[in-house]
């Protein structure tokens, strides 16, 4: 699977207060107990993926059944989190498997970071043209 998928930036605002076009990704985020369709800022000043709490109980995961993690830092926070294997599926795109930082907070919205899904993806901004594209990595 070859496909370059493309999306529009859209506007998403993490603050009543931020209209900005942000790249935001629909898809599917599964965890081994159920899924849900959500989206997703991609975002490649954060080195990390990032589970807000309430998405995290909405999967149905249990904060006590995974391992502790020093807090993420950055603009964010810095409290506890966990590590949280969940599975994605962008539409045109292969499912993949992620670790997520899932932080006992709702003030940061469900990011797509540079440690894995980065990893697992190219992506392309065209800020100017008003969209992004992801691809399968190439090897």
């Amino acid at each position: 699977m070859n496909n370059v998928v493309r999306f529009p930036y859209t506007t998403w605002r993490t603050r009543p207060d931020d209209p900005h076009l942000r790249p935001v990704v629909p898809l599917l985020l599964s965890s081994r107990i159920k899924g849900i369709e959500t989206q997703a800022l991609v975002d490649s000043g954060s080195d990390a993926n990032v589970l807000p709490q309430s998405i995290g109980i909405a999967l149905g995961l249990r904060w006590s059944s995974f391992p502790h993690r020093q807090g993420i830092g950055g603009a964010i926070l810095t409290g506890e989190s966990r590590v949280v294997p969940l599975q994605i599926q962008i539409e045109g795109l292969p499912s993949v498997l992620l670790n997520f930082v899932w932080v006992e907070d709702d003030k940061p919205p469900l990011i797509l970071g540079t440690a894995s899904f980065f990893f697992e993806f190219d992506i392309c901004f065209f800020r100017s043209r008003g969209y992004f594209e992801i691809s399968p990595k190439q090897l």
